[in-house]
């Protein structure tokens, strides 16, 4: 707010010194105070006090806590999108790791001189579907 408008400076002044001033002191609060200096975390996971996201029947990498960002979308995946998606998840998740070694040893066996890049390369490439059978 100018008080005097013929003399505007004064107050920009004014407001630089409070901002500048307000910044620098923002670095000597504790780490829990959030500044304009040190924003809130993006997904706080603080932010969702009171909120039980540890649930034994579901798989670890559900259990990240996380905020939604901007307007919801609805939206098909293109089938790329999706298999992109279903092989993070599988690749992800702690519980499913015997499996995949399960799944590397079983083509290990049918391949003996198999490298061991190109076993990976079948690992990734086949593990959903094998997976889906067993």
């Amino acid at each position: 707010m100018v008080k005097n408008k013929a003399r505007v400076e004064g107050s920009i002044a004014n407001v630089y010194l409070v901002r500048e001033a307000s910044y620098f002191c923002s670095h000597y609060f504790e780490e829990h105070v959030y500044t304009r200096a040190r924003n809130v975390p993006r997904n706080d996971p603080e932010s969702r006090e009171g909120v039980d996201v540890t649930n034994q029947d579901i798989f670890d990498i559900f259990q990240t806590p996380g905020r939604v960002q901007g307007k919801m979308r609805k939206r098909q995946l293109t089938a790329e999108e999706l298999k992109a998606a279903h092989h993070y998840v599988l690749f992800n998740c702690p519980e499913i790791d015997p499996y995949i070694t399960l799944c590397a040893n079983e083509i290990k066996e049918s391949t003996p001189q198999i490298s061991e890049e190109s076993l990976l390369k079948r690992v990734e490439e086949t593990f959903a579907s094998w997976f889906e059978k067993h």
